[in-house]
């Protein structure tokens, strides 16, 4: 091959611009300390880093939101311990008032301090964080609780903050669930927040013969009976051609019921009214406190329930809004549109016991303290107070109004005297009024009251293709762990081959038994055998109960006199508070919806103005209330905790994942010095040699030109 000084030229010119190039390329690596520059140094790569760095800027966003999380959070954490130290040292002040020796004085000094207690918690409510309440949801810019009223005036709405791709953080905490609460109308009185003493839904001092003393929330008992009046809510339009006009009329009988009672009552009305051509199941739920009533699988018609004619009375009584409905399939149902928990009695004239009879009452465990009480037949709610208040029983009764609406709805409630020992109220009854109605429903004793199960009353025989005998162990128990006997107890008798469902019913004091859904057999529980000895402690006549088919139950005959009594005021009441003596600032109540560990402004309030009454029995139950609100209190600090360490987490993920990513660009972008800085050399050198080879031969050539 003919190699020409131009070639060896053109060569020279290449072999020299490239190593200039790869020189260039090396110092710009090490002057920038990156391998990739530019898209064409590496396509690949500069794709990885892009991505790499888009993840960087996601955990970027993230940990601003952690540290404006942690801020937020962390304020929360540290007013809530201040809240905690405000309740505490109410509790102390407060077992100082509650103390036998303090007196008067003593406790107006006390409820000064309470005071500034309770305006200090106002302003932990109102806490800031920058420009906005922690404390206050959306309305972050309005401090959430009115400083002259004391009311929740903020947003219940949660704030959250996004810390990571499938991660959110709650930002605060809502007033309204620790501190106070809203009005229920605009309209009734802001004093209702905090009052002095008892008034009415207006604000005002109240004055009625029909309430007269102290109601005690926590700790009263109250009837709970559906009662129907003839003309007023006894009747129900119905049909079974799917319009609204009634083809039948279901009339109730008028008397007092139990929820269970008026369901039977309510079935036979429907079925008298058409003639039983049909039949229906109807329920009460006690859970969800509504009725169902059920077209049964096999009738041959729809069911239509016109809530809404004017001929229906009931609608109200049994928890359904005035609205029809129309064409029941059989096997469908209707249930109540409200819960519902009876009352009915308009009057404190309304006859309450049509029997009467005997209440026994006493305080504690000592069956010295019995009173008997004589109630006479025909009795109203009325005279039943009177007869309990004029027997000096250790307790007090009241006829309460407690209804929220413009129809009336009297109660019966009972209370310990003086207030704070709900738990020692013991009532028994002695009536001919029907089961559950009357003398009957004021029955009560305490949660832990028991039965004692021994060689007496231990055995229950069944049959489930085989005769069995059920031995109960021998012991102390209440209705609910006598149920949890019972169930063990058959099982253990067919060796576990079929299996029970048994619970104990507070609301009609009845056990229940199920022959579970998963067994073989249908069961004979026989009640009249010989050997059956505990069919009296369980509820049950002598009356042996056949053929209780898979997934079908028996229930006690008749109603127990021991276990959980659910005769507690509890969150049926929609009013403020109970309107008690307004004469005496002593007496001082609050309904139990609103005075509860979510409300730990009225609790402060309640224990200044019981300590300013010189009332130790009232300072003693606020006391009771502020460790319901401090209890509360750790449950909300528990969550904060929990959001501090999910931050926490969050914060060490990201920092770990920034890491790693960055390692992963490094890995990519960076130059390896060492190594570039010996490429470089070796660049050079070779320049280096290039040149002076070059010249060497460049300038021979040219001579020889010039020769």
């Amino acid at each position: 091959m003919r190699i020409t000084t131009r070639m060896f030229f053109d060569q020279f010119i290449s072999g020299f611009q490239s190593n200039m190039e790869a020189i260039f390329k090396s110092q710009e690596q090490i002057s920038s300390m990156k391998r990739v520059n530019r898209p064409s140094d590496d396509p690949a790569a500069l794709s990885k880093i892009t991505a790499y760095k888009t993840q960087i800027s996601q955990i970027g966003e993230y940990k601003r939101s952690i540290t404006t999380a942690n801020s937020m959070v962390g304020s929360l954490d540290k007013a809530l311990l201040n809240l905690n130290d405000t309740l505490n040292r109410a509790r102390e002040l407060g077992l100082e008032g509650a103390d036998a020796s303090a007196t008067g004085g003593d406790r107006a000094i006390i409820a000064k301090e309470i005071g500034t207690l309770l305006e200090h918690a106002i302003d932990i409510a109102n806490t800031k964080v920058g420009d906005r309440y922690i404390f206050s949801g959306y309305k972050s810019d309005t401090a959430p609780i009115d400083k002259n009223t004391g009311e929740f005036v903020g947003d219940s709405n949660p704030i959250t903050l996004s810390i990571s791709a499938n991660t959110e953080i709650k930002l605060n905490v809502s007033a309204s669930d620790l501190f106070s609460f809203k009005r229920i109308s605009s309209s009734d009185s802001a004093n209702l927040i905090l009052p002095s003493y008892n008034v009415d839904k207006t604000g005002a001092y109240a004055s009625t013969d029909e309430i007269y003393e102290d109601a005690d929330p926590n700790g009263a008992l109250h009837t709970d009976r559906f009662v129907v009046r003839t003309g007023v809510n006894d009747e129900i339009a119905g049909g079974d051609d799917g319009d609204a006009i009634a083809d039948f009329t279901a009339t109730l009988t008028a008397g007092t019921y139990t929820a269970d009672q008026i369901a039977v009552e309510i079935k036979r009305a429907l079925e008298a009214a058409n003639g039983s051509a049909d039949t229906y199941t109807v329920s009460y739920d006690s859970t969800n406190k509504k009725f169902k009533i059920t077209n049964d699988t096999g009738n041959t018609n729809a069911l239509d329930l016109l809530w809404g004619d004017a001929t229906t009375t009931a609608e109200r009584l049994l928890g359904f809004n005035p609205e029809n409905t129309l064409s029941i399939a059989a096997g469908s149902s209707d249930t109540s549109d409200s819960a519902v928990t009876g009352g009915g009695f308009t009057a404190s004239t309304n006859t309450f016991s049509t029997s009467g009879g005997t209440l026994t009452i006493k305080v504690g465990d000592d069956d010295t303290t019995a009173v008997d009480v004589s109630i006479s037949a025909l009795a109203t709610l009325a005279d039943v107070r009177n007869a309990i208040n004029n027997a000096d029983a250790g307790v007090k009764a009241e006829v309460v109004n407690i209804s929220a609406t413009s129809t009336a709805d009297y109660r019966i409630i009972i209370s310990s005297d003086p207030a704070g020992r709900p738990g020692d109220v013991r009532i028994t009854a002695t009536s001919d009024d029907a089961a559950g109605t009357g003398l009957h429903t004021l029955v009560y004793m305490s949660s832990n009251d028991t039965i004692t199960i021994d060689s007496n009353n231990n055995t229950i025989i069944f049959n489930d293709g085989a005769d069995r005998t059920a031995t109960l162990s021998s012991g102390t128990y209440t209705a609910d762990t006598l149920a949890r006997e019972i169930k063990r107890a058959m099982e253990a008798a067919n060796g576990s081959a079929d299996t029970y469902t048994v619970a104990y019913d507070s609301t009609n004091k009845k056990f229940k038994l199920i022959n579970d859904s998963t067994n073989a057999n249908a069961i004979d529980i026989l009640w009249e055998n010989s050997s059956t000895t505990a069919e009296s402690v369980l509820g049950f006549d002598a009356t042996d109960h056949s053929s209780i088919a898979v997934n079908s139950s028996t229930t006690s005959d008749n109603a127990l006199s021991y276990g959980v009594q659910n005769q507690t005021l509890g969150t049926d009441i929609t009013n403020y508070n109970y309107i008690t003596n307004p004469s005496n600032n002593n007496y001082y109540s609050f309904n139990n919806n609103y005075l509860n560990e979510t409300n730990i402004l009225r609790a402060l309030n309640f224990l200044k103005v019981s300590l300013e009454n010189d009332d130790a029995g009232r300072v003693q139950k606020a006391i009771d209330y502020l460790t319901k609100t401090s209890d509360r209190l750790f449950q909300v600090q528990a969550d904060v905790g929990a959001r501090m360490n999910k931050l926490e987490t969050e914060e060490t993920y990201h920092g770990d994942r920034e890491f790693e990513i960055t390692t992963y660009i490094s890995n990519e972008q960076d130059t390896d010095i060492a190594k570039a800085i010996t490429e470089l050399t070796q660049k050079q050198t070779a320049l280096e040699g290039l040149r002076s080879l070059s010249s060497n031969v460049l300038r021979a050539s040219l001579f020889d030109f010039i020769r």
